[in-house]
């Protein structure tokens, strides 16, 4: 996906999280405070009978949904129907 992100944070997945959203060119300040280039800004876990995401950015405020050009809208709903299992 071609995204528009605002202030990005990088994440850091541990345990049973998985890396799932690199944001390739660019930099970000990391849980320790740091200067991370590329940095991690989603990681998923499974969590009890669900699943659980992190986001180091917003990507889906009015701001980033209302450029043209870019997939934040697509990945949103990707990833709400990845959280509501194809429930929703």
């Amino acid at each position: 996906f071609k995204l528009v992100l605002g202030d990005v944070s990088s994440v850091r997945a541990s345990g049973d999280a998985q890396s799932i959203i690199r944001a390739t060119g660019l930099k970000a300040v990391a849980p320790d405070a740091s200067t991370v280039e590329d940095p991690v800004i989603a990681a998923s876990a499974p969590s009890g009978k669900g699943n659980v995401m992190v986001l180091g950015s917003v990507l889906f405020s009015d701001y980033e949904l209302g450029k043209s050009g870019y997939g934040n809208a697509d990945l949103t709903k990707a990833i709400i129907r990845w959280l509501f299992e194809g429930r929703w």
